[in-house]
């Protein structure tokens, strides 16, 4: 390995370790997060689909990633800002 190589090696490993001192100095503790659930996909063989939620009926799923795409000025900041209200306000 190179000097440069060893150099760099180091200056990422000395950038992780701050970034970690920082985020526990902000009180994120690594312990406190549930693990990920993990779906074997064989598993799912057999069981019956569940009813999809909508955010709006047959047009936006609910917790689901949704891409919000169309020509410039037409108003998709509008409508995503009004989705994001509806379900507040609906609480």
């Amino acid at each position: 390995m190179t000097a440069a190589q060893d150099d760099f090696i180091r200056r990422a490993a000395e950038a992780q370790a701050a970034e970690e001192a920082a985020r526990r100095a902000n009180g994120y503790d690594p312990g406190s997060l549930a693990p990920l659930a993990i779906t074997i996909a064989a598993e799912l063989a057999g069981k019956p689909v569940p009813e999809r939620a909508w955010l709006v009926e047959n047009w936006i799923p609910s917790r689901q990633v949704t891409l919000l795409s169309g020509d410039g000025g037409v108003g998709k900041s509008l409508l995503a800002m009004g989705s994001y209200r509806s379900p507040a306000r609906a609480r």
